[in-house]
């Protein structure tokens, strides 16, 4: 993997810029409704919508949101941040393209495809710096611009952890090879940004497989690596501790969720189980019922048009890398070759769910494995920009094989039967989308004509012949993917930008009469406890649209799923009573001053309290009471949130199981309660700026390394011209 000047630049290249830039435009031109927001994302892609404008619209007030008011009534943010990695510079762009007037869905998809298209770019990077050979790099871009990875911008998630993944191995070829101080750099940032994702097991595993693999293949290239990077680490001895903290402090997100999960105090209902972990954000293992990885590419991959929905396209690539696989047959092993293959087949064998026994044993002993989401990410994660890059490979050597061939019956023969093998599945599958077809064929004509010299083996003509080969069948495919987009299921999001405080919530949180079947995806536990327990759904709506209440009596409840009867009971005849924990009642197990009657419902104008402020992480309020009164704050109760009464700490209790309550003297009074530590907050703004400041920083460097190497060979060249 040592550089290889023989891999064009731009400059030596300049036909390349016409080639990258017809295969973008080919790509926008296809998804334009939904790079512009015409057409809104849909199924997880929606949610994640959501969570991106949460976080920006926390960010344009300048908070940096701990807290979900609208998620499962009011959560910590850590899951949905998690999800969408809040601390990838995407999201920068996204907030400009916005604030320039932008609607905030069109900003969202245009950066997000700016985001794809930036990581095909580097794709295109790293297959250059492997394959040492443009037609093959380009063939690899291509591959992947034209892939499932561009159907699954707008359905899933899959390019946030993707695209971090691609640049951290073309940083770590690229810093192997020269060295840069913009190479390590951005090695530490796409460390980050994997890390500070909901699921970098899966990215973390891809990198550990990778790493045994290197040591078994190029273990001979080791000592001179090592070497080389001690030397770089003695010449640049601040950056390398400046990042290994960076990239230290990245861990402290992925770790408190870990340990909130631990104390319970956050639930994933709709994927834990309590029998397998006995931490409660641990997912459930994944069964061979849910689909097996193989079977189900290749119904995707061959299927007829009827199959081509948008939620459905789960694995699609041009036929042309299909095409190349069985013409490996006839090259000779290379180390290369056996790395990518034995990588390729161990992540699919992990993959497999428990269709084998290796993920059940990762599962069971390996650390880490209970909290995967989904066994099927691989396929995205690496399983496809793996086999394209395999592909771009065997088109490296069979283009050069072609080429030089003196035995041009011998390939025609090869070139008709993987062809007329791949026209016959198409034939036998019933798969009934003419561009498909018309692929092939272009294909075995444009191989025939390399293989006859009728055509040149030009960099620039194989760069457009891949391009056509692999439009034409893509614009066919995502013409009913477009087609069908409409038709298919969008999921609301699971996050709503915060708005002004509500003093009575108007519509009813749950549907239907049955409140398990309403069990929210992720909560606090004591949220997910009222919900596994209560008898109905009346009661508990009925409650929640009262935001605030003035109690005068507190009842030590054991709380039980019988003791919720006189809970709902309360609830439902909005009694003058509260419920604590009886283990842990704190100062208040003897409140009892006006008990009978009914609670105070506190709307909009009461002069007993008025809001002062109100944001995703705090609230503050003036009150006015003429005695002691114990408020109820329906809103979820969780250990990191405090309080203060006139700048003094005061106690906030769990109230009415899941919620928050807290004692206000008489007189007026300045009540705040507020989320999260500072410590957290410092974490975070920590990591936000490391990432930010690393990004333009690498920008610079790699301006400036370009911009002297320029100079100097330029230099060179008017030396060598007066010396002529």
């Amino acid at each position: 993997m040592h550089s290889d000047k023989r891999f064009p630049t731009w400059r030596q290249f300049p036909a390349a810029t016409w080639l990258f830039l017809a295969a973008i435009s080919g790509w926008c031109v296809i998804f334009w409704p939904l790079i512009t927001g015409q057409k809104p994302p849909i199924i997880d892609a929606a949610p994640y919508y959501g969570h991106v404008q949460f976080l920006l619209d926390n960010l344009k007030q300048g908070i940096y949101p701990l807290w979900v008011p609208g998620l499962s009534h009011g959560a910590p943010s850590e899951l949905i941040l998690r999800r969408i990695g809040e601390f990838n510079p995407l999201y920068a762009l996204t907030l400009l393209l916005n604030v320039c007037g932008l609607p905030a869905l069109a900003a969202y998809t245009v950066s997000l495809s700016a985001y794809f298209l930036f990581g095909c770019w580097g794709f295109y990077l790293l297959a250059g710096r492997i394959l040492k050979n443009f037609p093959a790099a380009f063939c690899a871009f291509a591959l992947y611009l034209f892939s499932s990875a561009g159907t699954q911008l707008f359905v899933t998630f899959v390019n946030l952890v993707t695209i971090p993944l691609i640049w951290f191995f073309y940083f770590l070829v690229s810093w192997n090879q020269d060295y840069k101080r913009h190479q390590f750099l951005g090695l530490s940032l796409s460390l980050l940004i994997i890390f500070t994702t909901y699921l970098p097991f899966h990215s973390l595993t891809i990198i550990a497989v990778f790493g045994l693999l290197y040591l078994l293949f190029y273990g001979r290239c080791l000592p001179r690596l090592l070497r080389e990077q001690s030397r770089f680490s003695r010449k640049n001895l601040l950056l390398c501790a400046l990042c290994g903290v960076m990239v230290f402090a990245s861990l402290g997100p992925g770790y408190l969720f870990w340990k909130s999960g631990k104390e319970k105090s956050i639930e994933l209902a709709g994927r834990h189980a309590k029998f397998q972990s006995d931490n409660s954000v641990a997912i459930q293992t994944q069964s061979a019922e849910q689909g097996v990885l193989l079977p189900s590419i290749c119904y995707y991959l061959f299927g007829r048009s009827t199959e081509i929905e948008p939620n459905m396209l789960f694995m699609f690539v041009p036929y042309l890398a299909v095409l190349l696989l069985p013409l490996s047959l006839v090259l000779r092993p290379r180390r290369l070759f056996l790395l990518l293959i034995t990588w390729f087949w161990i992540i699919f064998l992990i993959g497999q769910n428990d269709g084998t026994p290796i993920y059940p044993f990762l599962y069971k002993h390996i650390p880490g494995f209970a909290y995967f989401r989904n066994a099927f990410f691989y396929a995205w994660f690496l399983l496809l920009p793996l086999f394209i890059l395999y592909a771009a490979l065997i088109f490296k050597y069979i283009n050069r094989c072609l080429r030089l061939t003196r035995h041009p019956v011998f390939w025609l023969a090869g070139l008709l039967l993987t062809h007329g093998g791949l026209l016959y599945l198409l034939f036998s599958r019933h798969h009934d989308i003419p561009a498909s077809y018309a692929a092939v064929i272009v294909s075995f004509l444009c191989g025939a004509a390399l293989c006859l010299k009728i055509a040149r083996p030009d960099p620039k003509i194989t760069g457009a012949a891949i391009l056509f080969i692999v439009w034409l069948q893509a614009a066919g495919v995502y013409a009913l993917y477009n087609k069908n987009f409409e038709n298919s299921r969008s999921y609301k999001s699971y996050t709503t930008p915060v708005r002004d405080f509500s003093f009575a919530e108007k519509k009813p949180a749950i549907t239907g009469p049955d409140i398990r079947r309403n069990i929210p995806y992720y909560s606090t536990g004591w949220i997910l406890f009222l919900y596994q327990n209560l008898r109905s759904s009346d009661a508990f709506n009925h409650y929640l649209s009262k935001r605030l209440l003035l109690v005068d009596k507190l009842i030590p409840l054991s709380e039980t799923s019988a003791g919720l009867t006189c809970v709902e009971d309360s609830w439902q005849k909005n009694l003058n009573q509260a419920f604590i924990p009886a283990d842990d009642p704190g100062p208040y197990s003897s409140w009892d001053f006006h008990p009978g009657g009914q609670a105070d419902i506190i709307l909009e104008g009461d002069p007993r309290l008025t809001l002062r402020s109100y944001n995703a992480n705090a609230i503050s309020f003036q009150t006015r009471l003429t005695i002691p009164r114990f408020l109820v704050y329906n809103d979820p109760y969780h250990p990191d949130w405090t309080a203060s009464i006139n700048n003094r700490p005061a106690r906030i209790i769990r109230t009415n199981i899941a919620f928050k309550g807290l004692w206000l003297p008489a007189g007026a009074s300045l009540v705040t309660m507020r989320f999260g530590n500072p410590w957290r907050y410092a974490i975070g703004y920590f990591i936000f700026f490391a990432a930010y400041g690393s990004f333009l920083l690498i920008l610079y460097w790699a301006w400036r390394d370009r911009f002297f190497s320029s100079a100097q060979r330029g230099l060179n060249t008017r030396e060598t011209q007066c010396e002529n």
